[in-house]
């Protein structure tokens, strides 16, 4: 243990006193401590001594002394350490490892500054990273001990939007706990992005429907102008008993457009997610415009018949029910059903629909590409 706890052991050492003279490597002292806690415990302890002591005698890597404390433990709270040795413990030792046990330790015996930068490169704080990775009390102990619920990485993220990025159902809790706590749930990141709509591109519908109810802007949009509804409307998840809170209970705006010209039913159509219940619910309860065209004069009929697995129920459907424009021709001289010609894995009964009964035209040419049938031999 003295030599262990005196920074001068190394491998050839710690060799010679364990094989020639029998030193007993899980012997403890009266704080419950053994020598391979001594060594963690030290500034310059190196990962080839730690490594051996681990390997070669079969130590103790979780032993606790009388305080609680594991050799890991002991080591995460030594300045200075050996990332090598750190990362041995952590990934190749056995030893059992709590983020909570260790951040705890860090801030209350050590000291640590809980809202120090960690990575100059990224600017994340203690606080940004558990959100992303770790557990709800984790979290919890940083917000009570004084971590900045609004600082933000390089992205301009703060911990709330960082946590609304990942569909993690665990991660509801703590997202209750940050908001409680007061973090600026219109907070944006430098494209723009507020929390909501990070949870709404990638589906967590439960965090939408959270932040919106606790002041979060519904109607916020990205430097493109893509509101949290038009990113709803893409997902599968975003049925109609969804919609119908996020608009009539939340007050989210349905006829707004994008910076590129697309409208929300473009957005649901292209999705892949479009069935006939869903878009006849979108343009008879909140009149949504089917013949509106974006900026590259593309419609709604056009993006769904783009949509690899648009059903011939909802072709039929848009096609039949609102006179939606069959022969329509984008700035690229593409029509609805070259685009659907144009696409892997199309429905058969959908471009049969089109071709015998929507009454599209099948011979219109587009430059180089040709006809709807060229692009379906392409």
């Amino acid at each position: 243990m003295h030599l262990c706890g005196s920074g001068n052991a190394d491998a050839d050492i710690v060799r010679v006193r364990v094989g020639e003279y029998g030193a007993d490597v899980n012997a403890i002292d009266n704080d419950g401590r053994t020598a391979f806690i001594y060594l963690c415990w030290l500034e310059n302890a190196t990962v080839d001594v730690v490594r051996f002591m681990a390997k070669r005698y079969g130590t103790d890597v979780n032993g606790a002394g009388i305080s609680g404390n594991t050799a890991l433990m002991y080591h995460c709270g030594v300045q200075n350490t050996d990332a090598d040795a750190t990362r041995f413990l952590v990934e190749e030792s056995g030893a059992d490892v709590d983020p909570a046990d260790l951040i705890k330790i860090m801030v209350e015996e050590l000291g640590a500054n809980i809202n120090t930068v960690a990575d100059q490169k990224t600017t994340e704080t203690s606080l940004i990273q558990p959100s992303e990775s770790s557990r709800l009390e984790v979290v919890q102990f940083l917000l009570e001990c004084g971590a900045n619920v609004d600082a933000k990485d390089q992205s301009g993220r703060a911990a709330l939007s960082s946590l609304s990025s990942a569909a993690r159902k665990e991660y509801l809790g703590i997202v209750k706990l940050l908001v409680k706590k007061g973090s600026g749930v219109n907070e944006t990141d430098i494209c723009g992005c507020t929390p909501l709509i990070v949870a709404a591109e990638i589906g967590h519908v439960e965090v939408v429907l959270l932040l919106a109810g606790n002041g979060a802007d519904v109607n916020c949009a990205t430097v493109d102008g893509i509101t949290p509804f038009m990113l709803l409307c893409r997902l599968e998840a975003a049925n109609t008993d969804v919609v119908k809170i996020f608009v009539d209970e939340l007050g989210a705006k349905v006829k707004t457009v994008g910076d590129d010209g697309l409208t929300v039913l473009m957005h649901l159509c292209g999705s892949g997610n479009a069935d006939a219940d869903i878009v006849g619910f979108r343009v008879e309860e909140y009149g949504a415009d089917v013949n509106a065209i974006d900026n590259d004069g593309r419609t709604a009929f056009m993006y769904l018949c783009w949509s690899e697995n648009a059903t011939v129920d909802v072709v039929r459907f848009m096609a039949k029910r609102y006179g939606t424009d069959v022969n329509g021709v984008g700035i690229s001289g593409n029509t609805a059903l070259m685009y659907h010609c144009g696409v892997q894995n199309t429905d058969a009964d959908a471009t049969r629909f089109l071709v015998e009964e929507s009454g599209a035209d099948v011979d219109p040419v587009n430059g180089d590409r040709g006809t709807a049938l060229m692009y379906l031999c392409d």
